[in-house]
C-alpha cells in the first residue's frame, strides 16, 4: 500500500519531484566536488613535499657568504638534521627563447638554473621522479608548460651576447618551492656540465641556504635562532608552512567558492523542500484528516510522507556523489598538474562520503521540523477545512470599469503581491540567493583583473614598474638608470624605491625585519587598513600579516638597528600586501648598499605613449631589470587563479539560471493549483490566458526586482567580507570589489528576467483552461 501511495504522489507530482530531486543532486555534487578539492589538494601537496623532500627553512643570500660558519652552525645546533646551500644562477628574460620564439622581455618570472640537489630539495618530473637532464637537456617549471603551450623535444635557446646554448626540454619540474605563479622565481634544471658553461658566460650567481630540521621543531623558533647567529639573512626566508600555503591557495579560493555555491544550492533546496511539503498538506488536509478519523497516529502519517522523500534524497545525494566523480576531475586539473595524481586513500573516497551523507542528513532533519506542523492539525478541522480550502474567494473592492485595460493586468498582479507578501517572500529570497550566487564570483574576478588590485600587493598603481634585483654592478646601472629616466621626455613621472633588510631588537633578541620598502610614499600610495603612511625618518608601515606576527598596532613602537645604532619607530600605519608572503614594510629610513635587497621603480608616462612600446625599449636599456606594466604584472602572478575563477564564474552563473527557473517553475506550479478558484472566476469574467500569464508575469518581475537589489547590496556588502575571509590567510582581509557596473546592473539582471518571464509564460499556459464548473461560490 505504502508503494502505492508513493507512485501516485510521484505521478501527481512530477514536475514538483523532478524539481526537488535536481536540487537536492547539485548540493551534494557540489559540497561532494569540494570536499574533493580540498581533501586532494591538501593530500597533493603533502605528497609533493615528501616526495621532493623539500626543505623546512630557505634562506635566500646574494653576493659572498662563509660556507664554513654555516656548516659549524648546522653541527652544532641540534635542530638541524641536514643543510645545503644551492647554487642558483639567475639568467633574464631577455637572454631566453623557447622554440624559436621571442623572448619574454616582459616577464615578472625570475629564471634560476640549478643543478639537481642530491641530499633534499628534488625538482620532479610530470611522474613525480627526481628529474636529472643529460648534457644539452633541459627541465622546465610547469608554469611555463602552461603559458607557452610548451611539448617535449621542444627547444630553449639561452643568447648573451655572443654566446648561444640551445637546449632540449625532457621533463617539466615540479617544484615544491616554486610552482604557483604567485612565487616569481622559477627553476630550471640542467647537468653540472652545462650549469658550469653557463656560469662562465651569463647570468648572475644567487644562494638558496636550505636546512631540514628535526620533528617537533617549531620553525619560528629556528629562524629566531638562526638570525641571532650572524649568517647570511638579507634576502628572503621562507619556510615549509608558507611554501605550502602559496602551493594551496589558487586551488583553495576555488574550494572556498565552491563550497560558498554549495551552501546557496542547499539554502534553495531546503526552502523548496519547505514550499513543497506545505503545499502537499494543504492539498491533503482532507486525507490527513482522515486517516487521524480512523486512528492513525501522526508520527506514522508523518513518517508515510518521509519515506518518499527518503528515497528521493537518498537517491539524488547517490546520483550527486557518483556525478561529482567526473566533474571533479576538471577542477582538481590543475592540481593534478602542478602537484602530481593523488594516490587513493581511505580519506579520499571517505570525506567526499561524509559530505554526501551531510546533506542527506540536513534534508531529512528539516523535512521533520516541517512536518511538526502534523500535530496541531485536528481530525475534525482538517475534515470542516478539506471540503473547502480551494474553494474560498477573496472578496474585495475592483472598480475595473474604471481602469483601462491595458493597465488592468499590472495593478491585479502588484495587489496580490502586496496583499501576499508572505508568500512572496520565499520566492523573493531565492532571488536574491540567485542575484547573489550570480554576481560575487563575477565581482570577485573583475577585482582581480583591475589594475587597481596591485594596491593589495602593498604597489602603488602606475603604467610601468621596473625591477632591478641584486646583481653586481647593481648600484652603478641603478644610479644610470634613474638618470635615463629622468630625461625621458615620455616619463611624466617616476618614483625610486629600494627594499633592504633592518636588525630587529625585541626584548634583547635580535632578528631581522627584511623586506623594508624605502622611498616617498606621497606618490604612488595606497590604502591603509589603520593609520596613513611614513611621514618622517621615525615612522615605519606594516602589512597586516608582519602587524599580527608583531603583535603590535598603529601608536607602538619597534627598535630597528639603522647604521648599526639603535632607533625607535612609531608605527604609523597598516596596510594590505600579498607579495613576499604577505610580510613586508614600509619607512623612510637611510640605507646601506650591502643591506638592500633589490631596487624598484614605479613611472607613468605621458598621454599617448604606447606602454607595449616602452615596456620593450626599457627591457632592452636597462637588462637585466624586470620590466612590466601593471596589467602584464596581476596577469602573470595571478594567471592560475584567474583562469579557474573563470570556470567557478561560469558554473555560478549556469546554476543561478536554473535555480531561477526551477524555483519559479515550481513556485508558480503551486500558486496556479491554490489560485485556481480566483482563476476560475477571472475566465468567467471575461479574462484570457495571455492576461492571466502577464499578471503572474509581472507578480514574478516583481519580486526579481525586489530579489534584484537586495541581492545586489548583499554582494557589495557580504559578498566583499567574504572575499576578505578568502584571501586573509595571504594578507589582505578587507578586499573592495571593482564592479563593472554594464555586467552587474544591467546584464545580469536582464538575464535572470529574462529566463524568470520566459519559465512563468511556460509555467502559465494553461491557466485560461479552467473549467467554469469548476468555480464553487459558497
Amino acid at each position: 500500500m505504502t508503494g502505492r501511495i508513493i507512485r501516485k504522489d510521484l505521478a501527481r507530482n512530477k514536475i514538483v519531484t523532478l524539481t526537488l530531486f535536481c536540487f537536492i543532486l547539485i548540493a551534494s555534487l557540489l559540497v561532494s566536488g569540494a570536499v574533493r578539492i580540498v581533501t586532494e589538494m591538501t593530500g597533493a601537496v603533502d605528497a609533493l613535499f615528501s616526495q621532493a623532500a623539500a626543505p623546512d627553512f630557505i634562506q635566500m643570500h646574494t653576493g659572498d657568504y662563509d660556507q664554513g660558519a654555516i656548516d659549524r652552525f648546522a653541527e652544532q645546533t641540534s635542530m638541524v638534521t641536514s643543510q645545503q646551500t644551492v647554487e642558483m644562477l639567475n639568467i633574464d628574460n631577455a637572454n631566453l627563447a623557447f622554440a624559436g620564439r621571442q623572448p619574454a622581455t616582459n616577464s615578472v618570472m625570475e629564471n634560476g638554473f640549478v643543478r639537481q640537489n642530491e641530499e633534499f630539495d628534488f625538482l620532479l618530473d610530470l611522474d613525480n621522479q627526481v628529474v636529472r637532464p643529460r648534457d644539452g637537456e633541459i627541465a622546465v617549471p610547469i608554469y611555463y608548460l602552461q603559458r607557452d603551450d610548451l611539448a617535449i623535444g621542444d627547444t630553449l635557446e639561452v643568447v648573451d651576447g655572443q654566446y648561444r646554448k640551445e637546449f632540449r626540454i625532457i621533463a617539466f619540474v615540479r617544484d615544491a618551492q616554486m610552482n604557483p605563479s604567485l612565487i616569481s622565481s622559477k627553476r630550471f634544471v640542467v647537468s653540472e656540465a652545462d650549469f658550469t658553461e653557463l656560469r662562465a658566460h651569463t647570468g648572475s650567481e644567487e644562494y638558496l641556504i636550505e636546512f631540514q630540521l628535526a620533528e617537533g621543531v617549531d620553525v619560528g623558533e629556528f629562524e629566531r635562532v638562526y638570525q641571532s647567529a650572524g649568517l647570511p639573512q638579507k634576502d628572503t626566508a621562507i619556510t615549509a608552512g608558507l611554501l605550502k600555503l602559496m602551493n594551496a591557495l589558487t586551488d583553495g579560493l576555488v574550494a572556498a567558492l565552491v563550497i560558498l555555491v554549495s551552501l546557496l544550492i542547499i539554502t534553495v533546496a531546503l526552502l523548496c523542500l519547505r514550499l513543497t511539503l506545505l503545499a502537499n498538506m494543504e492539498e491533503d488536509t482532507r486525507e490527513i484528516g482522515v486517516m487521524k478519523a480512523i486512528g492513525i497516529k501522526s508520527k506514522d502519517i508523518r513518517d508515510l510522507y518521509l519515506l518518499k522523500y527518503r528515497v528521493m534524497a537518498a537517491l539524488a545525494c547517490l546520483l550527486g556523489f557518483v556525478f561529482s566523480l567526473p566533474l571533479g576531475k576538471v577542477f582538481t586539473a590543475n592540481i593534478t598538474l602542478y602537484m602530481g595524481k593523488v594516490e587513493m586513500s581511505p580519506l579520499t573516497i571517505i570525506l567526499p562520503v561524509l559530505g554526501t551523507v551531510a546533506v542527506y542528513g540536513i534534508v531529512m532533519m528539516f523535512c521533520r521540523l516541517v512536518l511538526r506542523r502534523f500535530r496541531r492539525i485536528s481530525a475534525v478541522e482538517a475534515l470542516r477545512a478539506g471540503g473547502s480550502a480551494n474553494g474560498k474567494l477573496r472578496v474585495g473592492f475592483w472598480p475595473l470599469y474604471k481602469r483601462p485595460v491595458r493597465w488592468l493586468n499590472l495593478r491585479l498582479g502588484a495587489r496580490e503581491v502586496l496583499r501576499s507578501f508572505g508568500s512572496y517572500g520565499l520566492l523573493c529570497f531565492v532571488f536574491i540567493l540567485c542575484v547573489f550566487l550570480f554576481i560575487v564570483p563575477i565581482n570577485l574576478l573583475t577585482t582581480v583583473q583591475a589594475p587597481n588590485f596591485i594596491n593589495y600587493m602593498g604597489m602603488g598603481q602606475s603604467d610601468v614598474q621596473i625591477d632591478l634585483r641584486r646583481t653586481e654592478g647593481v648600484e652603478q646601472r641603478y644610479t644610470e638608470m634613474l638618470k635615463a629616466l629622468s630625461s625621458d621626455e615620455d616619463v611624466e613621472h617616476f618614483a625610486p624605491y629600494v627594499t633592504a633588510a633592518y636588525p630587529l631588537v625585541t626584548d634583547g633578541e635580535t632578528s631581522t625585519l627584511r623586506n623594508v620598502q624605502i622611498g616617498d610614499f606621497g606618490q604612488y600610495a595606497i590604502d591603509y587598513l589603520d593609520g596613513k603612511a611614513p611621514q618622517t625618518e621615525n615612522d615605519i608601515a606594516l602589512s597586516q600579516l608582519n602587524a599580527q606576527d608583531l603583535e603590535v598596532a598603529v601608536g607602538d613602537s619597534l627598535t630597528l638597528l639603522v647604521e648599526d645604532c639603535p632607533r625607535t619607530l612609531t608605527v604609523s600605519g597598516i596596510y594590505q600586501d600579498l607579495t613576499n608572503g604577505g610580510r613586508t614594510a614600509k619607512a623612510s629610513l637611510p640605507w646601506r648598499a650591502e643591506d638592500v635587497q633589490w631596487y624598484l621603480v614605479y613611472l607613468d608616462l605621458n598621454e599617448g605613449v604606447d606602454r607595449t612600446e616602452k615596456v620593450a625599449e626599457y627591457a632592452e636599456a636597462f637588462a637585466p631589470a624586470k620590466v612590466t606594466h601593471i596589467d602584464s604584472y596581476i596577469a602573470q602572478t595571478f594567471g592560475s587563479t584567474i583562469s579557474q575563477l573563470r570556470l567557478v564564474v561560469v558554473l555560478a552563473a549556469l546554476l543561478s539560471a536554473a535555480v531561477a527557473v526551477l524555483i519559479t517553475a515550481l513556485f508558480l506550479r503551486m500558486l496556479t493549483a491554490k489560485e485556481a478558484h480566483e482563476l476560475s472566476i477571472l475566465t468567467f469574467l471575461g479574462f484570457q490566458p495571455k492576461d492571466l500569464a502577464r499578471q503572474y508575469i509581472f507578480r514574478t518581475l516583481l519580486v526579481l526586482v525586489v530579489g534584484v537589489v537586495i541581492g545586489t547590496l548583499a554582494a557589495a556588502t557580504l559578498g566583499q567580507n567574504l572575499a576578505g575571509l578568502m584571501f586573509a590567510s595571504m594578507g589582505a582581509s578587507r578586499i573592495r570589489f571593482v564592479v563593472q557596473p554594464m555586467v552587474v546592473y544591467l546584464i545580469c539582471p536582464l538575464i535572470l528576467a529574462g529566463v524568470v518571464a520566459l519559465t512563468t509564460l511556460a509555467s502559465t499556459r494553461t491557466t485560461g483552461r479552467i473549467k467554469i464548473q469548476n468555480l464553487v461560490i459558497e
